[in-house]
C-alpha cells in the first residue's frame, strides 16, 4: 500500500517537470535538494552512464526565488531511488529541463 502511494506521488512529481521539446521555448521546473525525509521527497540517484539512467536532465542554471520548488533528495545508490537519471549540458538531447534553488548542492553534468 506505501509503495503504491510512493509510486503515484513519484508519478505526480515528475509530471510536474515540463519534458523538453526541441524547437520549442525550454521551460524549467524548479528543484531544490534536501537531506530530509520529510515531506516525502523524490529519491533521485545520478547515475555516470546514460545507459544506467531512466531520465536525462539539463540543469538551465539557477531560480534561488523559484516558487514551490518539486523537492528531491540526492542518493547515492540506484537501487535505493525512486528514480534514476543522468546529467547532461544538451538541452535538446534532455528529456526534463530543470532550474536549481541551491545549485552547489548538484554536481556537475557530464557533457
Amino acid at each position: 500500500m506505501r509503495r503504491r502511494f510512493r509510486l503515484a506521488l513519484l508519478g505526480v512529481l515528475v509530471s510536474l517537470l515540463p519534458a523538453g521539446q526541441a524547437g520549442a521555448e525550454i521551460l524549467a521546473a524548479p528543484v531544490t535538494v534536501t537531506i530530509s525525509n520529510l515531506g516525502t521527497p523524490l529519491a533521485v540517484s545520478i547515475r555516470p552512464f546514460r545507459a544506467e539512467a531512466q531520465e536525462i536532465w539539463h540543469v538551465a542554471g539557477a531560480c534561488p526565488a523559484a516558487e514551490d520548488p518539486a523537492r528531491v533528495r540526492l542518493v547515492a545508490f540506484a537501487a535505493l531511488a525512486e528514480l534514476t537519471i543522468y546529467l547532461t549540458d544538451a538541452p535538446e538531447k534532455a528529456h526534463r529541463t530543470i532550474c536549481l534553488t541551491n545549485p552547489a548542492a548538484w554536481p556537475q553534468a557530464r557533457e
